[in-house]
């Protein structure tokens, strides 16, 4: 997308992103530019200093950011859970991973499926998520939640 806009429409244009791979993109598109909003981290938390500065971010706030919009302190907690498996992966490896971590835990082998969570599965699998609005998203996530819930 961004290099269409850069490349066919030529209009300025703002993104927000924490996919840090993206913002090597300006070695190679001429009028792109890499700014990012300063912060901080004080004891464990992170202040932003509402300053525009040049070149990409160091590091990725997100997690910061749930946590100051209220987001609930599980997704805040599995957010930390799947930077730090990265972090390590990473270490491991000495290089980038490309490894999709999972925002979901699998079951295990151990644990039976019902036929609801088959349904549930099943309908997801056949959903065609890009001709989704949002709120139609948000909607069929909620109906399989409740479902879920009743088996």
């Amino acid at each position: 997308m961004m290099e269409f806009i850069h490349d066919e429409i030529g209009a300025n244009t703002l993104f927000s992103t924490h996919y840090h791979e993206l913002t090597k993109l300006n070695e190679n598109l001429n009028r792109l530019v890499n700014v990012h909003v300063a912060a901080m981290e004080r004891e464990g938390r992170v202040v932003f200093l509402h300053k525009v500065m040049a070149g990409a971010a160091d590091k990725s706030y997100g997690i910061h950011v749930a946590q100051l919009a209220g987001l609930p302190d599980s997704i805040v907690i599995r957010a930390k859970e799947l930077l730090d498996n990265f972090e390590s992966e990473q270490t491991m490896n000495n290089e980038t991973s490309a490894t999709q971590l999972s925002f979901f835990d699998l079951p295990d082998e151990s644990d039976q499926m019902t036929e609801k969570d088959k349904s549930v599965l099943d309908a997801l699998e056949h959903t065609d998520l890009l001709n989704l609005t949002p709120m139609q998203a948000m909607h069929l996530i909620m109906d399989w939640q409740k479902e879920l819930k009743n088996s």
